[in-house]
Order: structure tokens, then sequence, then C-alpha cells
């Protein structure tokens, strides 16, 4: 049987955010086809190195991850809006390549739990 996991954030984990009932873990439930299951590790506010503790705790049978990461390190670095700069590419460079560099440990991170990188 199909087990899709959601891993990581409130893109995910957002019932504290909406109505009762329409949370993503819910209408993806609904929507999924009968047999599959879906479980909700994603936690709100966690950040792409949370990623670690989340595999961890994966279901022995599930077949599907679907991460959604990287927003919450961004807010890490609002820092970058409130200086003057002579260019936005500048400022941003260092923070995107960052939050790269920790979306790419994540990945080798699934990958060594025995988890292949698919895209």
């Amino acid at each position: 049987m199909p087990h899709l996991v959601l891993l990581v954030d409130s893109i995910f984990d957002n019932a504290s955010y909406v109505a009762p009932g329409s949370a993503v873990i819910n209408q993806l439930r609904n929507a999924l086809p009968a047999g599959w299951t879906a479980s909700l590790l994603a936690v709100d506010r966690s950040l792409v190195s949370d990623v670690h503790r989340q595999i961890d705790a994966l279901p022995r049978d599930a077949t599907h991850l679907f991460l959604s990461c990287r927003g919450n390190n961004a807010l890490d670095h609002l820092f970058v809006l409130a200086q003057r700069v002579h260019t936005l590419s500048r400022e941003f460079e260092p923070v995107a390549q960052s939050i790269s560099n920790e979306v790419a440990q994540a990945d080798r991170d699934a990958g060594n739990a025995g988890w292949p990188e698919q895209r």
C-alpha cells in the first residue's frame, strides 16, 4: 500500500492557520485513491536542518516523501531587507547559497537514510 509522508514545515503543518478540517493533511487524505495512506511529520516553524528528526521518525511503510522547506530558513535572513544595498542580487546571493547548502545537506541525509534522490 502506498504511504505518502509530508515533511518539514508549515506549508504542510498548517492546521493552526486554516479552518477546521481544511488542513493540507485532511485535504490530501480525502483526495488520495483508495488504499493510500498519508502521514504528517512536518512541524510548523521547522527549518531545513530539522528534516533529520523527521526522517528518523519515518514510518517503516513510507513509500513517498514530500518535503516543503526553505521558507523558515529565509525568514532567518530578513535583516537583509533592512540594509541599504546597491543591488539586491548581491545581497541575496549569500542567503540563497546558505539555504541551498542546507537543502543539499538534507538531500544527502535522505540518501544516507536509504531514500534515493528524486526530483
